[in-house]
């Protein structure tokens, strides 16, 4: 992985999905929208992807609505103008237009003024709600990793129990959806897939005990690097934010159950801080920090 992360905000995401929308290469404009929309996800018409598509989108906008509400210091223009903009943008995606054709619903429900109001607040939530997200190499490499990591769960080779396989092969699958999906589905959907995958990773590791192989030991321990390298960049930013201090204390909690069970020293958290990740020194975090470096951090 290279960069590692880059800096954005609610309002930059949120303007790149609108024109991500209306101006996707893949999309013929004479489609009907129904049909735009499954170009658009890269999904058939109708299938289980498709609508859990649609209603990511929708709730990425509905998400975004409701912090703008929430932003008391936004001046009223402004702020007006953007969430006219953003329920707009949200009737591209009602099943009444249907059939309507694609082009012509895209010119209409996604303007350039709406675009220009979403614009205008990147200043103010870039400064008010920083974010980080993983550079597009880093996201497709840990796609890659967490393809490795489900074949090896499905070769057979570990020596767990095939219910336990087959949750961490369902919770590692969601969590690679969002993952590569991730301008549809935001951080959001990342952080509640996050939280499966510890669980799944927890059980895991009370499992595999002292006597696991080392195959087995050695999915847990990259298992385990993948989840933290997503959350030190996906969750934490700026300090440690209120989804960071559960997301950040469960994984903590894996990471220092399942390594030290399978006797894997390296990945523990610090015991004299009461099982809390110890603080990390400041400054930019490489990969190979977040392979070794704590939770939280």
């Amino acid at each position: 992985m290279t960069d590692y992360a880059e800096m954005t905000d609610p309002a930059t995401e949120m303007y790149e999905l609108a024109e991500m929308i209306r101006h996707h290469p893949g999309i013929p404009s004479t489609q009907p929208q129904y049909d735009a929309l499954a170009s658009l996800f890269g999904t058939e018409v109708g299938s289980d992807d498709y609508f859990t598509l649609m209603a990511a989108v929708r709730r990425r906008i509905a998400d975004f609505e409701a912090q703008v509400k929430a932003s008391p210091k936004l001046r009223p223009r402004p702020r007006d103008s953007a969430l006219a903009a953003l329920a707009s943008i949200a009737t591209v995606l009602s099943p009444r237009c249907g059939h309507e054709i694609w082009n012509q619903l895209a010119a209409q429900r996604i303007t350039e003024a709406h675009i220009t109001a979403l614009v205008g607040l990147e200043q103010y939530f870039a400064d008010a709600h920083p974010m980080q997200r993983l550079t597009n190499t880093d996201r497709q490499a840990l796609v890659a990793e967490m393809d490795a990591l489900l074949a090896v769960l499905a070769s057979g080779r570990l020596d767990l129990d095939t219910l336990l396989i087959d949750a961490v092969s369902k919770a590692f699958r969601d969590l690679r959806l969002v993952l590569e999906r991730f301008s549809f589905f935001g951080r959001r959907a990342v952080e509640e897939k996050l939280v499966i995958v510890a669980s799944a990773l927890r059980v895991a590791g009370n499992a595999a005990g002292t006597r696991a192989s080392a195959e087995t030991t050695s999915f847990i321990e990259r298992a385990i690097t993948v989840v933290k390298t997503i959350v030190s960049v996906v969750v934490v930013v700026g300090g440690v934010q209120q989804g960071a201090v559960v997301i950040g204390d469960g994984i903590g909690w894996v990471a220092k159950q399942a390594i030290e069970q399978i006797g894997a020293q390296r990945l523990l958290t610090d015991q004299s801080q009461g099982g809390k990740p110890p603080e990390g020194d400041e400054g930019e975090m490489t990969p190979a920090d977040a392979i070794a470096a704590p939770i939280g951090t």
